[in-house]
């Protein structure tokens, strides 16, 4: 799996602490995915992807860092059912799409040079 995500991160910084919060849209995409509607058949496939977070670091020194990172990434997936909702006549397409969030939590050191 590789995903790619790129966005922004705010927040404010005091003498030892920082708290940020963090969007980013992007992409995840999956060497070997299961087909929708089949038990078999494997391809590679691409997703939106869309992560919300929050991080706060503690600096320690000038040249180390401390960070914890707590977000969700979500995913739009394909079901592989009709969706209920459309209409008997559409020009729309009638897959059905589910967004699933992903719970993470980091940490990490930080040393800069």
């Amino acid at each position: 799996m590789q995903e790619g995500l790129l966005g922004v991160k705010v927040g404010h910084t005091a003498r030892s602490w920082g708290v940020f919060t963090q969007l980013r849209p992007g992409w995840v995409r999956y060497d070997k995915a299961l087909v929708p509607g089949s038990l078999n058949d494997y391809e590679d496939m691409t997703r939106f992807a869309f992560d919300v977070g929050g991080s706060m670091e503690y600096y320690a020194s000038p040249h180390s860092t401390i960070r914890f990172n707590m977000g969700t990434t979500f995913i739009h997936y394909l079901t592989g059912r009709a969706d209920p909702r459309q209409p008997p006549v559409s020009v729309l397409s009638d897959d059905l799409y589910a967004t699933q969030g992903n719970f993470r939590a980091t940490t990490g050191y930080i040393f800069r040079f």
